[in-house]
């Protein structure tokens, strides 16, 4: 069984753009018609040097698309607003085994609101890629599992929060592996975000759950 390693502090905001071991930066096209930004980090050290092109290729594709869509919105001449769309990163830990990295976008193209999406990035040098959940290797079980888990977990989380009919409003959650495919690692478990709508109502926002190691264990008997 493969199990994920990296280092066991978590290191949640990339507002400053330095911090010890890393560097962050920004790509910008802002003009009065759109506005487009995207950050990502850069780990110092030659052993980092695959896992920041990596990361680099992966925003700036995502950053050339969000521009191109930009432009292409312009052709609309209803209109009415300054589109934008921003996306920032949060580093959980990285050392010479893993990099786990989590990053936020927010995007306008006019409406009521804008729509807020989270995408991790997770690195793994002893296979020297990206990994995702699915190259684990867990039995089938455990996704269901794991869905029971997180849907009790945010539900007590919402009911903590005196959310009016939170034990109905939460969604069931689909064992599948495409259902966690947002997922950040530390020593001690990992954290799961669900986006907007994907378990609960807009109003609600994304959630995240932190699965324990020792829960993990449980799960794969």
């Amino acid at each position: 069984m493969k199990r994920f390693a990296i280092m066991a502090f978590l290191i949640m905001t990339c507002i400053t753009l330095f911090s010890a071991g890393y560097t962050v930066s920004q790509l910008c096209d802002s003009t009065s018609k759109y506005i487009v930004k995207a950050s990502y980090p850069s780990f110092e050290g030659a052993d980092f040097a695959k896992v920041n092109d990596d990361i680099k290729s992966v925003i700036t594709t995502n950053f050339n698309t969000q521009v191109k869509e930009m432009k292409e919105m312009q052709k609309d001449e209803q209109l009415n607003v300054v589109p934008y769309s921003e996306t920032t990163c949060s580093i959980f830990g990285y050392n010479d085994n893993f990099v786990s990295v989590l990053f936020y976008n927010e995007t306008f193209t006019g409406g009521a609101h804008p729509g807020h999406t989270y995408f991790s990035y997770n690195y793994d040098f002893n296979i020297d890629g990206e990994v995702t959940l699915s190259d684990a290797g867990w039995p089938s079980s455990f996704l269901t599992k794991l869905a029971d888990y997180c849907k009790k977990d945010i539900t007590a989380q919402l009911v903590k929060k005196k959310v009016e009919d939170a034990e109905s409003m939460v969604q069931e959650i689909n064992p599948k592996y495409s259902s966690f495919n947002v997922f950040n690692v530390t020593t001690d478990g990992m954290y799961i975000t669900f986006n907007e709508y994907v378990v609960a109502p807009y109003y609600i926002g994304a959630l995240t759950v932190y699965v324990p190691d020792d829960e993990v264990e449980k799960m794969i008997k």
